[in-house]
């Protein structure tokens, strides 16, 4: 019975000594998973601040936020429960708070859970003096439909929406031999149908804010290479069904960008 007996306090001893071995390392996982983003960041910080090409430091910032960016889908919400990053109630922690800050990071809400991305403001903070102009302007388009869309509806102001449709042909127009111009054109069509006729969550038709915003854009920016396209919205609103206009609206922008 005694041996019996000490070979399950061995058991238990060794299960014990397994599980604070486990929790250790996976607390060391967590902290290492943001101390390699910090740590690249501070690195990329340096290149750039030596380099006397913009456009190299475009290259060197991109590299950076694309891999750090994909990285980050993969920490998941399940994952900052188990670091300890959320609380019981999946509020964040003050620990977390101060590592998102570090990391230049944010957390998201979508579809009934959290997830992280970086945080569009600090990169400008950080790496908007090393960059050229046409990649800052680019970013800023790039990094704008998480503030504009979610759940498949409009969730910014119309007139933020009309506002980075403008910057869009803008960049456009600016920088023709861009080789982010194809994106850019796609962004620009996407987001431009969608100011017009709204997504299917957030239709634009019979929503006050959305159609004095279509109407401001016209008078605010009648240069604009999008301003054609809204009046022909603004022309046929009363004239076609909704299913009629979005197919015009959407010919007519393919048309503008060659698609």
């Amino acid at each position: 019975m005694k041996i019996t007996n000490l070979n399950y306090m061995k058991k238990y001893v060794v299960l014990v000594l397994s599980l604070i071995s486990s929790l250790a390392i996976g607390q060391k996982e967590c902290g290492s998973f943001f101390q390699n983003i910090e740590e690249a960041k501070n690195n990329v910080l340096q290149k750039v601040k030596t380099s006397a090409s913009k456009e190299k430091n475009d290259a060197s910032f991109e590299n950076f936020y694309e891999v750090y960016s994909e990285q980050l889908l993969s920490f998941d919400q399940e994952k900052m429960k188990n670091c300890s990053y959320l609380d019981d109630q999946y509020n964040v922690t003050t620990t977390f708070k101060k590592l998102l800050e570090r990391c230049s990071l944010t957390l998201q809400s979508g579809e009934g859970s959290l997830y992280l991305s970086f945080s569009d403001e600090a990169l400008f903070k950080t790496f908007g003096d090393y960059l050229s102009d046409e990649y800052k302007q680019y970013l800023w388009i790039s990094l704008s439909p998480q503030k504009m869309y979610e759940d498949f509806a409009v969730v910014a102001p119309w007139s933020d929406l009309g506002k980075l449709v403008n910057i869009e042909t803008e960049f456009i127009h600016k920088f023709p031999n861009s080789k982010k111009l194809r994106e850019v054109k796609k962004r620009y069509s996407y987001d431009l149908y969608f100011f017009l006729m709204g997504t299917d969550n957030t239709p634009s038709a019979k929503n006050v804010k959305a159609q004095n915003a279509i109407k401001q854009f016209a008078k605010e920016y009648p240069n604009s290479m999008a301003t054609n396209i809204v009046n022909l919205y603004l022309k046929n609103k009363s004239k076609m069904s909704s299913s009629k206009l979005g197919i015009y609206i959407n010919k007519e922008i393919a048309k503008q960008v060659g698609q």
